[in-house]
């Protein structure tokens, strides 16, 4: 199996490269994989920061998943911008506007999570981890396509 796509294929004529240089290559050139590798960064700064903030310093748990979601936010938006969609126009009215649309479709994966869960758990008779799982890959595709079309795209003029 080669990790490498045909834009990137190696000839004759190239040194040999490592295959650890090869699925460097290949996690950089795919967006989808950069868009996942950013969310489960931005997991970890969640769970992380609301672990710490709670259970090490004794933040009151609600306060400490507001900080924590708060900071998860903006890491997620800021590896999505520059480094999954390689948007890099950083004047003030493009992060404002960007930033202010990157919230409105979290809260709306939010609210759309929440009423998913609680559906599929009392209508349907899901277990709950089913349900926020199936939840999480709805809301997941539908977030990157909002991202890719409309909060990242890049300008064609």
């Amino acid at each position: 199996m080669d990790f490498l796509p045909p834009e990137l294929s190696l000839s004759e004529s190239l040194p040999k490269v490592s295959f650890l240089t090869r699925f460097w290559l290949f996690f950089v050139k795919h967006k989808i994989i950069r868009y996942v590798t950013s969310g489960g960064i931005a997991a970890v700064v969640n769970f992380g920061s609301l672990y710490i903030l709670t259970g090490i310093f004794g933040v009151w748990y609600l306060a400490g998943a507001v900080f924590a979601f708060a900071l998860s936010l903006i890491v997620s938006f800021t590896m999505q911008k520059f480094w999954t969609f390689k948007h890099f126009d950083v004047a003030f009215a493009t992060i404002s506007t960007q930033g202010s649309l990157y919230l409105l479709v979290a809260l709306g994966g939010l609210v759309f999570n929440t009423a998913f869960v609680y559906l599929a758990v009392e209508n349907l008779g899901f277990h709950y981890i089913l349900a926020q799982f199936i939840s999480a890959l709805i809301v997941s595709v539908a977030n990157f396509i909002f991202y890719k079309t409309f909060i990242f795209a890049k300008n064609k003029s």
